[in-house]
């Protein structure tokens, strides 16, 4: 079981020292497991986990039943991935993903297990929120969200206001966290920055106006602009539930 978890079975025998079951005993205690081994524990949260993942994949699949020539190769590597989740939101876009994996095969990358296992619900509740903004506010491009100020206003419309100068202790930490999850979507090219000049409206300007926007184009004034990458929007295609009704086509 250690190998099909991803551990082979040597790391597991050689964690299962005095130091170790000391350690993990309370946890193996309250679990109800006998002795106090890593793989033990690994193996009980496989089992609760891949189950919760399977209900929450056949609900979507309206309970149908995988076709004979399914390809469980693409399949392993990310049942091996979800059955270490334990959160019930995150095991929803688990079963998506496997769903997408299935009937829209030429659409999902094998990385895509890899980046969604690093992600946490509150940072998969942060994406929803940029692809429903990016939704509805189309760019021209399709796929734009603005600057800076805009992503942290996504993440709590608050720190619009403290970007600079934050005073409130709460604040402060909701900023710093919501840098983290910024850098962590640019980590994994979910999102992307881009530097451009700012933007002048010359509009009914005045000729001072006119010579200042002429000093800056020799040396422009830049601005962060981000947006999604196509893999981030493959990405969040494939690992967002479908409603079940669409699979009958009803």
């Amino acid at each position: 079981m250690a190998d099909q978890i991803g551990i082979p079975d040597a790391v597991i025998k050689s964690l299962e020292t005095e130091p170790v079951k000391n350690l993990l005993g309370p946890i193996t205690e309250q679990l109800g497991l006998i002795g106090g081994d890593l793989g033990g524990i690994l193996r009980f949260y496989v089992n609760q986990n891949l189950p919760k993942v399977f209900r929450k994949w056949a609900e979507q699949r309206n309970h149908k039943p995988l076709a004979p020539d399914t390809d469980m190769g693409k399949l392993m590597p990310l049942l091996q991935l979800a059955s270490l989740q334990s959160d019930e939101e995150l095991q929803q876009r688990w079963a998506a993903l496997l769903e997408s994996a299935v009937t829209e095969p030429d659409g999902v990358l094998p990385s895509f297990g890899q980046t969604l296992s690093q992600l946490s619900a509150e940072e998969a509740r942060y994406i929803d929120r940029l692809y429903a903004y990016m939704t509805n506010h189309p760019t021209s491009g399709g796929r734009g969200l603005g600057n800076l100020t805009l992503l942290f206003v996504l993440y709590d419309e608050r720190l619009g206001r403290f970007t600079i100068g934050i005073r409130d202790a709460k604040l402060e930490r909701e900023f710093a966290q919501a840098r983290l999850f910024i850098h962590d979507l640019l980590r994994l090219r979910i999102i992307a920055v881009e530097q451009e000049p700012k933007r002048h409206n010359l509009r009914g300007t005045d000729l001072i106006a006119l010579e200042r926007f002429l000093g800056e184009l020799q040396k422009p004034e830049l601005i962060s602009s981000y947006s999604f990458t196509d893999y981030g929007l493959g990405f969040i295609r494939a690992v967002t539930p479908k409603p079940a009704s669409g699979l009958d086509g009803k």
